[in-house]
């Protein structure tokens, strides 16, 4: 509309020099037409009329005159037009650019509404991910305690038959020696124990250490390379990566020795428990030596059921040999662990030492 506005203000400037050209150029023409002679002349003699005097007006001057004025109007009309349609022409153009901008801008606003979404969207993902992660984190830690519960419980169960049998055993006078060399064992085992025990505080201590040498190597690495940063968190990452491994396969290593410690601790219970059934079973021939011991192959089913038995080395006389075989057939079902793999692993064949004093 304001473009509108300057075109009539244009038009109308030129308006009044129109006005007065043309103007002009008819008067022009009437003097043309209607010129007097004005000059001084003889006056006719009284009575007489004055003859008049006038000029031939050239009407193809005029004609011409009025010509060049239409050519000159037609000249500077196609002039207004030109100027009309390139201030048109122009206003198009604005019009296309501001409609180009507009459709950018709305390309850029639509744009940054979707980034917007994406944004939301990975920021949910990402919540989610970390609920899922606290929830499995929490159900690990809660099954951890009911295990350690179970555990306990188990070895409080445990530790309640040990001392029964203990006492039972304690009652027998003939067992007393023996008695005291698995406290004795029992004692070795603690004290190794202990010692494990410090050693893995130690190895704990020393990769806390070695965490606490890593950050502080980190940050001065930091401060003295910022530019560097990329490369840093790279490094970083290779030994976060790594200290990770270390710490994955130390726990490892601490598992698998503790399952051993287990493993050793209930065959020697099982052990014992089998070298008591059979001692219980065997009938002592009159010709037995003391201090006499055997070596006795056993294959056991799973049940503790005895498939054989044979003394494979020591015990002297056949009589004595046959007396130790018959002690452990007489004495099956022979205690063994629930466990399959630690029954197979050390009870379905075994080999173990038959002394009637110990």
């Amino acid at each position: 509309m304001s473009a509108e506005r300057g075109e009539r203000k244009r038009l109308a400037g030129w308006s009044w020099p129109l006005f007065v050209a043309v103007a002009l150029h008819l008067g022009l023409a009437a003097l043309f037409v209607l010129r007097l002679d004005w000059s001084p002349a003889a006056r006719p003699p009284q009575g007489q009329p004055a003859p008049i005097q006038a000029e031939a007006v050239d009407l193809k001057l005029v004609e011409e005159e009025r010509r060049k004025l239409q050519q000159a109007e037609a000249e500077r009309q196609r002039e207004r037009e030109q100027e009309l349609a390139a201030e048109r022409e122009a206003l198009e153009r604005m019009s296309r650019e501001r409609e180009a901008e507009q459709q950018r801008l709305a390309a850029i606003e639509k744009e940054r509404e979707r980034a917007e979404v994406q944004v939301r969207e990975a920021e949910q993902r990402r919540a989610a991910e970390q609920q899922a992660a606290e929830q499995a984190r929490q159900a690990r830690e809660q099954a951890e305690r009911e295990r350690k519960l179970a555990e306990e419980q188990r070895r409080k169960e445990e530790l309640a038959r040990q001392k029964a049998e203990e006492q039972r055993r304690k009652e027998q006078a003939e067992r007393e020696k023996r008695l005291a060399e698995e406290q004795a064992a029992a004692e070795k085992r603690r004290k190794q124990a202990e010692a494990e025990r410090q050693r893995l505080a130690q190895l704990e201590a020393d990769r806390k250490k070695a965490e606490a040498e890593a950050q502080r190597q980190r940050e001065a690495e930091r401060q003295r390379a910022e530019a560097q940063a990329q490369a840093r968190r790279e490094q970083e990452a290779r030994e976060r990566e790594a200290r990770q491994q270390r710490e994955a396969e130390l726990a490892r290593a601490l598992a698998e020795e503790e399952q051993a410690k287990r493993d050793a601790s209930e065959v020697d219970r099982y052990e014992v428990l089998i070298d008591d059934a059979v001692t219980r079973r065997w009938r002592r021939p009159p010709s037995w030596t003391e201090g006499a011991t055997c070596k006795v192959a056993v294959r056991l089913l799973p049940s503790g059921e005895v498939v054989s038995a044979e003394v494979v080395r020591g015990c002297g006389e056949p009589a004595h040999q046959r007396s130790v075989e018959a002690a452990v057939h007489s004495a099956s079902p022979l205690p063994v662990p629930d466990d399959n793999r630690l029954f197979n692993e050390n009870f379905r064949r075994f080999t173990f030492t038959f002394s009637a004093d110990s």
